[in-house]
């Protein structure tokens, strides 16, 4: 009997990913890896695909209401790989998802590409509540052995998560 592995190869690859696995990252370490922590709002997210590029792009514009962590600025771009453009959608499971008006804090990083992107994935969105976090690590799988101290800042006061940040950032230039 001849096996036919393209087809079932071609079929492996079309199925969707259930989770991406990644390191699980505690809060000193997203504070540590990130050129900016900022809490904000999301204005306004578009979608592209620049030449040369190989992924659709979802750009989302964040006004600071605070920056945690790095120089000033009167506007952010995130960009995230994925998105809908020209009636083609590119997922990529475990990436933060924004909403227009949607008060966040987010771990930012500076691409090779220059995109600032989450630290992390969805591991370095917080979803402000009131005055409470909301944490979404949908579609991610963490790899390893769990920390000792596995970190929980789902339902925590937003001041108390802001004053553990400083506390790490201070830490860090000393």
């Amino acid at each position: 009997m001849k096996l036919h592995w393209r087809p079932a190869l071609t079929l492996l690859f079309c199925l969707p990913c259930a989770a991406t696995v990644v390191p699980r990252y505690d809060l000193a370490e997203l504070t540590e890896s990130s050129e900016w922590i900022v809490h904000g709002t999301i204005l306004r997210s578009w979608t592209e695909k620049k030449p040369g590029h190989q992924f659709t792009w979802i750009h989302h514009e964040l006004k600071p209401v605070e920056i945690l962590k790095g120089r000033a600025q009167p506007r952010f771009v995130i960009s995230e790989p994925g998105g809908e453009l020209g009636g083609v959608q590119q997922l990529f499971s475990g990436t933060p998802r924004f909403q227009p008006h949607e008060e966040v804090i987010v771990f930012l990083y500076r691409t090779p590409i220059g995109y600032l992107r989450v630290f992390g994935l969805s591991q370095g969105k917080y979803t402000v509540r009131g005055q409470r976090l909301a944490v979404d690590l949908q579609g991610l799988a963490f790899a390893g052995p769990a920390k000792a101290r596995s970190e929980n800042w789902n339902g925590v006061a937003i001041k108390d998560f802001k004053v553990a940040i400083r506390r790490l950032v201070a830490k860090g230039k000393e």
